[in-house]
């Protein structure tokens, strides 16, 4: 059995950085399960506060 997962997330402009910080240590993480296929992190290009798994 497959899942499928989007999250969506928005920092305060003044947290960005340790967010994305946080979400790199995640992603990481995440990819060293067994069972991950794929685990993105995309940052928004018009809304650099957003980030999407």
């Amino acid at each position: 059995m497959k899942i499928y997962l989007t999250a969506i997330i928005k920092s305060k402009p003044e947290f960005r950085e340790e967010v994305l910080a946080q979400l790199k240590v995640m992603v990481e993480a995440t990819r060293k399960e067994e069972a991950c296929l794929q685990y993105d992190l995309h940052q928004g290009i018009q809304d650099e506060n957003l980030f999407t798994f």
